[in-house]
């Protein structure tokens, strides 16, 4: 096989893998859909708010640890404010 044969084959596979290889999010439209916004409603929403309270109720109970190695807003940021963030500050069906 030629050193031209061989870069357009590189090329022809380049260029297929970046149309199909794409992950179908890129292609996706910017608003969600109904489907997105239920399965949000009724199922991530009540999910996130168990995860507040399991977050909080661990970040009680490792607080004294937090508190010793000065971590304590680290551990506050991953396990409290960030399930908040997911469950009630951001838009209905976006995730």
């Amino acid at each position: 096989m030629s050193l031209k044969k061989g870069m357009v084959i590189v090329v022809a596979v380049a260029i297929l893998g970046g149309l199909f290889g794409v992950p179908h999010f890129v292609w996706a439209e910017d608003k969600p859909g109904a489907e997105e916004i239920t399965f949000d409603f009724f199922i991530a929403r009540p999910l996130g708010i168990l995860s507040v309270l399991a977050g909080g109720a661990l970040f009680v109970v490792t607080c004294p640890a937090a508190l010793i190695t000065g971590s304590t807003k680290t551990t506050a940021q991953k396990l409290v404010f960030e399930p908040c963030e997911f469950t009630f500050d951001r838009p209905l069906g976006e995730f």
